[in-house]
């Protein structure tokens, strides 16, 4: 294609380090700015502040560390030997909070607007072909890091302008529509929560539902894929992910029947994932995680009984380690919990529970569909293989 040209990111664009912001400075205080680390980036892509820890700041930095509303920004390092989220975007978002720029990650700082467009530079960030030249020029072995020069030497190709910002339109179009899903999602579970709250008396969680610890060594299953629940896939913001057993490197426990899931490291972090349904793929958990499954209720009211911040806050004060990043509590602490009864509950609002807990489930269902299909169109509209008039019509048929 001759309308395409490639060249380096650093002839259109620069890139800034960030600040070393001190953790003893750290704060959950409303009202300090927010410093933008790596656990707040979504892995697909984009920024997931409402679902990921936030870290305050209280102490002085120097202002060219404050971000602006639409800053892109890059994640610079990776803990894992692969590096799959070197040089995952992020854009800032125009809203009353302010943000600051940390070391580990890189502010994209366009010279060049009449060559490159923005947004069409956030969805180049998320293909692998990006992500490969950044591995390939990594420091480390455990933990990789890329820097502003290596990806500023990073090979790009552009279309032209108009093109660059029609493809980053029908990229957007399904982004702001997975956007939608999520605050629908967040909306449906922060009203099941509310609901849940009008119990009026309390049981300990072992007199709702049982533990099953079926284990089972992944590699010895006859199946192609396995749905895995994991803390990181529970971190990522998404759904279990669907992954060869025989890549999983220890056994793990088997959810046969519907279930809910409580993640015994680090309580502070509340980490509770319902599994409404099993299907025909074998599903699997995280030994980390204890495996509910309810004698008295569905799913959905168990979750959001156990969505309670006093349940988290019962869990915390049990903790076991003094290292704030690798805290557990026992299986036997979690049962003995107390939560509300769901008893005491009147049954239609235990029937509105389950409908709104419905409700995100379709919107999860829906995301997933929409995030396979950008998926698919990503790396072929980046490619210049799929023609936008194309996507468009897969867009339409999509959404």
């Amino acid at each position: 294609m001759p309308e395409w040209r490639s060249t380096t990111l650093g002839t259109v664009c620069h890139i800034e380090h960030g600040w070393p912001f001190k953790s003893l400075e750290y704060t959950d205080e409303a009202g300090y700015p927010i410093v933008t680390a790596i656990g707040n980036f979504d892995y697909s892509g984009g920024l997931r502040l409402h679902s990921s820890r936030i870290n305050r700041y209280r102490g002085d930095y120097p202002s060219s560390f404050r971000l602006s509303p639409g800053d892109l920004l890059l994640v610079m390092t990776c803990q894992t030997e692969g590096g799959e989220i070197l040089g995952i975007p992020g854009l800032v978002p125009d809203d009353a909070e302010t943000y600051l720029h940390n070391q580990r990650i890189g502010r994209v700082v366009i010279d060049r607007p009449d060559e490159v467009d923005r947004d069409f530079l956030f969805q180049y960030a998320r293909t692998s072909l990006f992500n490969r030249q950044l591995v390939l020029t990594a420091t480390g072995s455990k933990i990789l890091h890329t820097s502003p020069r290596r990806i500023e030497s990073t090979v790009v190709r552009l279309p032209p302008l108009t093109e660059q910002r029609a493809i980053a339109e029908v990229l957007g179009a399904l982004d702001d529509k997975l956007a939608a899903n999520v605050r629908l999602m967040r909306a449906a579970h922060a009203t099941a929560q509310l609901l849940a709250s009008r119990t009026t008396t309390t049981v300990t969680l072992d007199a709702v539902a049982v533990t099953t610890r079926t284990m089972v060594d992944p590699v010895s299953l006859a199946a192609d894929a396995v749905r895995l629940y994991s803390l990181p896939g529970f971190d990522a913001g998404g759904g279990p992910e669907l992954v060869d057993p025989k890549t999983i490197k220890s056994g793990k426990f088997r959810i046969t029947s519907p279930a809910v899931l409580v993640s015994k490291l680090n309580p502070r972090i509340p980490r509770i994932w319902e599994v409404p349904k099993v299907g025909d793929t074998s599903a699997l958990a995280s030994t980390e995680f204890v495996v509910l499954a309810p004698t008295s209720c569905s799913t959905a009211l168990l979750w959001s009984l156990l969505a309670q911040p006093r349940f988290s806050d019962s869990l915390q004060s049990q903790v076991a380690g003094t290292s704030g990043s690798h805290q557990r509590v026992k299986s036997g602490d979690v049962l003995s919990a107390q939560i509300g009864d769901p008893a005491t509950l009147p049954a239609r609002v235990v029937a509105e529970i389950d409908a709104v807990v419905a409700r995100a489930h379709a919107a999860s269902a829906e995301s997933q569909c929409l995030a396979a299909t950008r998926d698919v169109l990503l790396p072929a509209l980046m490619s210049g293989r799929l023609r936008v008039r194309d996507a468009e019509r897969v867009m339409t048929e999509a959404l």
